[in-house]
């Protein structure tokens, strides 16, 4: 069963501009991402929430690979800490 939900799915690259991502389905997507296993349940991931219009605009001048951006209303950004050094400060 799995592996058909992976076969049909597709990659969006354009949005309606005028959709709303509401709160719950954010909490939602975010839940499902924190399930995902780590390394002895480190779980050495953050996630930035975007929806000011700015920002994401923003986003796609310095990232070449997030132009879908440009009719999202939302994104949810992952950054990613290596084992052992969250909260770290690394200069």
């Amino acid at each position: 069963m799995v592996n058909e939900i992976i076969k049909k799915r597709k990659s969006i690259r354009k949005y309606d501009p005028s959709g709303i991502v509401t709160d719950e389905q954010i909490k939602m997507m975010l839940e499902a991402a924190m399930l995902a296993p780590s390394a002895v349940n480190s779980r050495p991931w953050e996630f930035i929430v975007v929806r000011n219009r700015e920002k994401l605009d923003a986003i796609t001048v310095f990232h070449p690979y997030t132009q879908m951006l440009k009719t999202a209303t939302a994104a949810i950004i992952m950054t990613a800490n290596p084992i052992g050094l969250k909260g770290t400060k690394i200069e």
